[in-house]
């Protein structure tokens, strides 16, 4: 699915979405589904600001359903609420609907085959998971994006090591081993470090909070550039603000 194509679905959709408001105004709504709380302040402004410059603006010509807040339940509970939501969205007719993390991803595609679907924050191989055909021509009403995929992190390794060129160590910022994916992303990793004559250090962060010692970690083993893994639970703003200081 092109970028263009993905726009085009959000500004011609004719949905039915929940508020009265967006009803009368038949405006396009997003369904956003993940486990963690459904508060819209967590996602940041970088979303809503790629938003803006597609155009949309949350609450005058777009607006966003959010359905999570499933983390604190049982695995099973979990999925079957997952489940529950997912079908909501569809009833619903949402234009699009955005998936944190592997379970709503599969749930959602699951769910509905003619919906589009934008997932991001796996920890997994989105062609492992049966979310696309391949990487190159992912197929079907699903498409997103897959920084930890073992197909891509050696590439990125190497396209990180031609930016910056004078980084003899470079970090792994990653939730380790809580992804289903990183024995096998760590592994190719290591393959392309040593390829390239590099120092691969793997550094495991799971909150914000934990962020400050993560990257004085990182500054101690000296790296001089950093490979952003999935990291669920942590905010990407606060990666940033972090790794600036």
């Amino acid at each position: 699915m092109r970028r263009r194509d993905f726009i085009a679905g959000l500004g011609g959709a004719a949905t039915r979405p929940l508020a009265g408001r967006a009803q009368r105004a038949r405006i396009p709504v997003i369904g956003f589904l993940t486990v963690e709380p459904n508060d819209a302040n967590r996602w940041g402004a970088s979303f809503h600001e790629g938003l803006k410059e597609a155009g949309y603006v949350e609450g005058q010509n777009l607006a966003i359903d959010y359905r999570g807040g499933v983390d604190k339940l049982p695995p099973r509970l979990r999925m079957d609420r997952l489940r529950e939501l997912a079908t909501e969205l569809v009833r619903l007719q949402v234009a699009v609907i955005l998936t944190s993390n592997d379970g709503p991803a599969v749930t959602a595609k699951r769910a509905t085959s003619t919906i589009p679907i934008v997932f991001f924050n796996i920890g997994s191989d989105p062609v492992t998971l049966g979310l696309v055909a391949s990487i190159n021509r992912p197929g079907g009403n699903v498409t997103g994006a897959s920084f930890d995929s073992p197909q891509l992190v050696a590439k990125g390794f190497d396209l990180l090591c031609q930016l910056v060129p004078t980084a003899e160590t470079v970090a792994y910022l990653t939730n380790g081993a809580s992804l289903l994916s990183f024995e096998e992303t760590k592994n190719s990793l290591v393959a392309a470090a040593g390829a390239l004559g590099r120092q691969l250090i793997i550094v495991e962060c799971h909150t914000d909070d934990e962020l400050g010692h993560s990257f004085a970690t990182i500054v101690e083993h000296g790296a001089g550039a950093v490979i952003a893994g999935t990291l669920l639970g942590v905010n990407e703003d606060a990666i940033v603000v972090s790794g600036a200081t």
